[in-house]
């Protein structure tokens, strides 16, 4: 999913919940960090195809031959692996409460990040959510970019769909906040 929807559902979840600035920045962080995973597919998928910019979502980006080179892939696997949110949430718990408070925000912005992935995420790049103990990817819906009107929700283009999850979620972050003040 994109970027935008990564920090808007950690801040609606930190808003519902009501979590105080410092969470809600750790968690807001967190559930955009693991797409820095992108970056060195990004620079092989422009390196590849002669596009002058780290931004190559359409056909082309679900290029099998990058996909499948573990050397490009391995941070982006790691990033985007529930083992990894258990590896957070670990530490988090075993760490005494000052030191482990801040993995415990971390492995909830990461984990937030990792689920709004999985239906998103298809083709070549569904998630290996168990790796690096396995290198099977979950493809339980196809990619975001891909998204036609043909294949989106009621008709509505990808845009909709996603200015609709917006407000949504802003409403969410206003419930959470005005709850924050009113009780």
């Amino acid at each position: 999913m994109d970027f935008v929807t990564h920090a808007l559902t950690g801040l609606a979840v930190s808003a519902l919940f009501r979590f105080r600035r410092k969470e809600t920045l750790i968690t807001v962080l967190s559930s955009v960090i693991p797409d820095i995973g992108e970056l060195p597919i990004q620079y092989r998928l422009t390196e590849k195809h002669g596009v002058s910019a780290l931004a190559v979502y359409d056909h082309r980006t679900t290029d099998p031959s990058v996909a499948g080179d573990l050397s490009v892939t391995w941070l982006y696997d790691t990033t985007h692996s529930l083992t990894t949110v258990a590896l957070w949430a670990i530490v988090g718990w075993y760490l005494p409460q000052q030191q482990g408070y801040f993995f415990r925000f971390v492995a909830l912005g990461w984990f937030l990040h990792v689920l709004l992935d999985v239906p998103t995420h298809g083709e070549v790049w569904g998630l290996k959510l168990l790796f690096p103990f396995s290198n099977v990817r979950f493809l339980l819906g196809s990619n975001w970019w891909d998204w036609q009107p043909q294949g989106a929700a009621f008709g509505m283009t990808l845009p909709v769909v996603v200015i609709y999850g917006w407000l949504f979620l802003f409403g969410v972050i206003g419930l959470g906040y005005w709850r924050r003040k009113n009780v």
